[in-house]
């Protein structure tokens, strides 16, 4: 994925990994981080080789994060990331999986989903169900 030709020159990528098959990154799924600064900070989940697909969330909308582990996971160093976001009042949720170095990669989200939030104005908003 060429990110500065879809995103702009400017466009940052704060974190990139692959989903993993037995702890090795042989399958077409990726995950990237990107800001492009002044404007937004987007998850985006390609999958895919012949047939590409592309999910991309903005930090903003995302409502809540979980890590979890399985014992395969444990033993390649891998986990997941469940993410559940808002978009236009219906829930949805991206699952990042079997990615290495998950907690590492779950701090820098929450992390940028603050700066995402403050810089936009969010204070908090409530989840309607």
């Amino acid at each position: 994925m060429n990110i500065q030709r879809k995103f702009g020159r400017d466009a940052i990528v704060h974190w990139q990994a692959r989903k993993t098959w037995a702890g090795m990154p042989i399958t077409f799924t990726q995950y990237f981080v990107i800001e492009v600064p002044g404007r937004s900070i987007r998850l985006v989940q390609r999958k895919g080789f012949l047939y590409t697909e592309i999910d991309e969330i903005h930090l903003y909308r995302i409502n809540d994060f979980s890590v979890f582990k399985s014992l395969s996971n444990k033993i390649f160093g891998v986990g997941n990331i469940d993410i559940h976001y808002s978009d236009r009042g219906d829930q949805h949720s991206m699952r990042v999986t079997r990615v290495k170095g998950v907690y590492e990669a779950y701090e820098l989200l929450t992390r940028l989903y603050e700066v995402d939030r403050t810089n936009r104005g969010i204070i908090h908003t409530a989840v309607r169900r």
